[in-house]
């Protein structure tokens, strides 16, 4: 007995549409200020770590940098999540700007006070920027 033959039939390939998470609109504006935020706020760290003299005045910088900037990046971090927008660009740009006013008004070492000013500003700008042309902002 012979074996019943199987029909070969070309198999076509049919090409699917891949299926596609849905992406919130680009908002490069945001996406800028919140770079230039959390880069401002690392430098001003790092620059409070290497150049602040290890004397009573540097300390006391030291603090309120570090103060202000790990402020900041959680503000920042909040600005990336869910939550209201509003309180999250205060609580990035208000400490950035308390960090210029410290750094311009106080009489500190010329290389504290750079950073301060640098860093501070930084941070405001990136705060600011995070606030414009944001939707949930106006709500």
């Amino acid at each position: 007995m012979r074996a019943p033959e199987r029909r070969r039939e070309a198999v076509v390939d049919i090409p699917r549409p891949s299926p596609t998470a849905p992406s919130a609109p680009l908002e490069p504006t945001r996406d800028v200020g919140w770079l230039i935020g959390v880069v401002s706020a690392v430098g001003a760290l790092v620059a409070y770590w290497t150049l602040f003299p290890p004397d009573a005045t540097g300390m006391w910088a030291g603090y309120w940098v570090s103060i202000m900037a790990t402020t900041s990046l959680l503000g920042s971090m909040w600005l990336r999540t869910s939550l209201p927008t509003a309180p999250g660009v205060a609580i990035t740009a208000v400490p950035g700007g308390i960090l210029v006013l410290l750094g311009a008004l106080r009489d500190y070492p010329a290389t504290i006070g750079v950073v301060m000013v640098a860093g501070g500003a930084g941070i405001l700008v990136g705060g600011l920027l995070q606030a414009r042309r944001s939707p949930r902002t106006r709500s």
